[in-house]
């Protein structure tokens, strides 16, 4: 997967933003997946360029915030991009997998002690 530079992803959300195509268009003439393409229209239209060059400083707290968040809501990558700012996917699916199983292993001890 090739490294897209955060003044390529801010031409393109221009470009997207002045009218001149759409978002699957603007992606591919870019080189960026439509599904990272989105969540940075999102997160651009909430958080305006410091999305890309004032990135979040994300730490223990924050994921579980951003996990959290996205389970109770069931939201989609999107809408967690709007919500937080943030646009790492696959972080995110990291973060939810391992909230997921240290969910089950609490329900497990805590119905052992019941």
């Amino acid at each position: 997967m090739t490294k897209i530079s955060k003044e390529t992803k801010l031409r393109a959300l221009i470009e997207y933003f002045t009218g001149t195509g759409s978002k699957s268009k603007i992606a591919a003439r870019y080189g960026i997946t439509l599904t990272l393409f989105k969540m940075l229209v999102s997160a651009y239209e909430t958080y305006g360029s410091d999305v890309l060059f004032n990135p979040l400083q994300v730490n223990g707290d924050f994921k579980v915030k951003l996990t959290k968040w996205k389970i109770r809501n069931r939201a989609s990558y999107t809408e967690v991009a709007a919500e937080f700012g943030y646009v790492g996917i696959l972080q995110i699916q990291q973060w939810e997998k391992i909230y997921r199983k240290k969910w089950v292993e609490w329900v497990i001890v805590y119905r052992k002690r019941t």
